[in-house]
């Protein structure tokens, strides 16, 4: 079924221009909020008393691709993806905290972990983490290794965020 808003065409199903747009100003909209939020609760001290809460359980944090700032354009295709300035203002935060460490069985140490073993996070994680000793594992999806391809999910981001509106069929042979 159609419906016609002046020059704006919707079907149902699919997104116009202007609902993508309200869209976007809504997951804006969330994202202040929770912003708020998070800054209310670190200067309450919220923070510091859930630190203390899980001050036994071993911390890991999990990041996917850290891309340099200047690539970085925070759309869909990013998807977990984060850059280069805010990959280094959570280690120097984390820092604070914790010792780095790759014993997995120590819970007051934290380790970091890098999935699918991304390009970037060799010529962009790892030389910022070699300049400040920190060490980390890698895992790499070994289906990847030398096929020169990315993964599917990476394909269905980089194509929702970059492809105009319209129908289209996906073969990912």
């Amino acid at each position: 079924m159609e419906k016609n808003y002046g020059k704006i065409t919707h079907k149902n199903g699919g997104f116009t221009e202007i609902d993508i747009i309200c869209l976007h100003t809504e997951e804006l909209m969330k994202a202040k909020i929770l912003h708020t939020i998070a800054k209310m609760a670190y200067y309450c001290g919220l923070i510091e008393f859930f630190y203390w809460l899980n001050r036994n359980a071993k911390r890991i944090l999990t990041f996917h691709n850290v891309l340099p700032d200047r690539l970085f354009r925070g759309g869909v295709a990013n998807g977990v993806s984060g850059c280069e300035s805010d990959f280094l203002a959570i280690v120097e935060e984390c820092a604070r905290r914790f010792p780095f460490s790759l014993d997995l069985a120590d819970p007051k140490s934290l380790t970091l972990t890098f999935d699918d073993g991304y390009r970037n996070q060799y010529s962009v994680a790892f030389v910022r983490l070699r300049e400040l000793g920190i060490p980390a594992y890698l895992f790499v999806a070994g289906d990847l290794l030398g096929r020169g391809a990315g993964l599917t999910i990476d394909k269905l981001t980089h194509w929702v965020d970059n492809v105009p509106a319209g129908s289209y069929m996906l073969d990912f042979d």
